[in-house]
């Protein structure tokens, strides 16, 4: 036995860090069934185990702390769900209540706060309140042409072309959108279409700029080599980041601003840059993903230590405000909340939105959640558990989240404007417009929402579900509707009731963020 220990240790220090988990839970998934009515076998294997388990125990221990914490998040929503829809209000303990947008249902256009214009920048004014949130909208720029076209004549001010990666080793799929001259000579030909197909609708249009970090996927990355703040484990493609160099940083750096200038010659009307959702940026806004020991990281949650963390996202701000001029609109997307407890704080937060706004935002747009850990607390609602799973490349992946997606993923429940608190926090110490996201579903809420000076709002399922649900609240309101359209949208306090979005935060259309051919398409819809 000593010898055959011995040789697993030699063959362990061979293997590769990825090898080395995918081995483990190979192991774990595959043959666990077995092991457990073979108690020899089950000896066996932990003694083959050991060192495995005994040099990943801490990293094992991190995970199973980050993933229990999101859990317990979503409890904690269910039971804040549970004690506001009640209507006896009695609860076992202690529920900090936060208080809805006051829903306000407009008499007529003229009443409306979401039909007014937005002037964001000299350069920008929208014709609306109302836009279409950076959201998976297909493979190919023909289905980016569909998908936001189909936004576009459906009344919306702007909408946004989603997962636009800056750089090569930054892709989380294979068909993405790659903003690089070098790697894709024909990008600013296929930029220009989509810009002037939009333009064509009377809407306006913006780019999200990202990196994937560590969570991109090193299969389609140059030399399988994936780069992040620290090396920090990626459960999506089971392996661990390079930690960046300072030329890397360089790099990137460079890139995210080549980027936003390529998209301001083509006529993009703003560029929204991706600090949040566990992406490149965010994972170095994040304590638990950067842990570097130089001037750019701190992985201990004390106060001072985000303004290290925030160096790199504005240094790449910096470079794009500089090369694209002080007229050109950026928006900035940052996380309120990780999803987990070992994330961003609420202190963190409002340091960074008076940074961003210090350093040249226009707008900025609070949202939240970890693609790789906790995904879809970004979302809340249905989690489809076993469509995704579908979706994953590879059977490992299949069953890993089959068996761990309850609790790697749990369900949190949905719940209108449910960053409202934060944004609320956001917005009350900035001088900048912040937009609210996450959960918006029917016009009262938008309408609550801007009298609460939030001066627009994003939205991504509701469009999906209708995609003409803007110009369908717009006739609503005008003058010349009929009296009998009252009568089937009576509000349940007696006064009318603006149409609903209909989505049901089933969340069947995340599937196809993990398969990308299936294109993005709401499942009950009937066209």
């Amino acid at each position: 036995m000593q010898a055959m220990i011995e040789k697993f240790e030699i063959f362990s220090d061979e293997m590769s860090e990825s090898k080395y988990v995918t081995y483990l839970v190979g192991i774990s998934i595959f043959l666990a069934p077995v092991l457990t009515y073979l108690s020899y076998a089950n000896l066996a294997a932990f003694v083959l185990a050991s060192p495995l388990l005994i040099r990943y125990s801490e990293w094992w221990v991190k995970e199973l702390q980050v993933a229990w914490s999101g859990y317990l998040l979503s409890l904690k929503a269910k039971e804040h769900h549970k004690y506001v829809t009640s209507s006896t209000k009695k609860s076992s303990s202690k529920i900090r209540i936060t208080p809805p947008i006051v829903k306000y249902t407009p008499r007529d256009l003229g009443d409306s706060l979401a039909f007014k214009p937005l002037t964001i920048s000299k350069k920008l004014t929208l014709k609306n309140r109302m836009i279409r949130a950076a959201a998976f909208g297909g493979s190919t720029v023909n289905d980016l042409i569909d998908c936001h076209r189909e936004v576009a004549k459906g009344g919306a001010a702007m909408t946004t072309i989603a997962y636009a990666c800056v750089s090569p080793d930054g892709r989380t799929f294979k068909q993405q959108l790659l903003l690089n001259e070098e790697h894709d000579p024909d990008i600013k030909k296929k930029l220009k279409s989509i810009v002037k197909n939009i333009h064509d609708c009377d809407c306006k249009i913006s780019i999200q700029l990202t990196h994937g970090g560590g969570f991109a996927d090193p299969s389609v990355c140059p030399k399988r080599r994936t780069i992040a703040p620290s090396s920090i484990f990626n459960p999506a493609a089971m392996n661990w980041p390079t930690e960046m160099t300072m030329d890397d940083m360089k790099r990137v750096q460079n890139d995210f601003i080549n980027a936003a200038v390529l998209c301001k010659k083509v006529g993009f009307d703003a560029v929204e840059l991706h600090c949040g959702h566990g992406y490149l940026l965010s994972q170095f806004l994040s304590p638990f993903t950067n842990r570097r020991r130089d001037s750019f990281g701190g992985s201990t949650r004390a106060k001072g230590n985000i303004l290290n963390r925030l160096k790199f996202p504005l240094r790449v701000l910096d470079g794009i405000r500089e090369k694209c001029g002080k007229e050109f609109p950026i928006f900035v997307k940052f996380n309120v909340h990780d999803g987990f407890d070992q994330g961003i704080q609420l202190f963190d937060v409002i340091t960074a939105a008076k940074k961003f706004e210090e350093h040249g935002a226009n707008m900025l747009i609070p949202s939240g959640g970890f693609v790789s850990r906790n995904g879809l607390y970004m979302l809340r609602g249905n989690v489809p558990l076993l469509r995704m799973a579908k979706a994953m490349p590879g059977l490992l992946k299949t069953v890993a989240t089959v068996l761990l997606g309850p609790l790697f993923v749990p369900t949190t429940v949905f719940e209108e404007c449910f960053f409202r608190k934060e944004a609320r926090l956001v917005k009350n110490n900035v001088n900048i417009p912040v937009c609210l996201i996450g959960g918006i579903t029917s016009l009262q809420t938008i309408e609550g929402a801007l009298r609460e000076e939030f001066q627009c709002v994003q939205m991504a399922r509701a469009i999906i579900r209708k995609p003409d649900i803007i110009n369908d609240w717009k006739t609503f309101l005008m003058p010349s509707r009929s009296k009998n359209k009252l009568d089937d949208h009576q509000h349940e306090d007696g006064g009318k009731e603006i149409l609903n979005s209909q989505c049901s935060h089933c969340n069947m259309c995340v599937v196809s963020t993990l398969d990308p051919t299936l294109g993005m398409k709401c499942v009950e819809r009937s066209f």
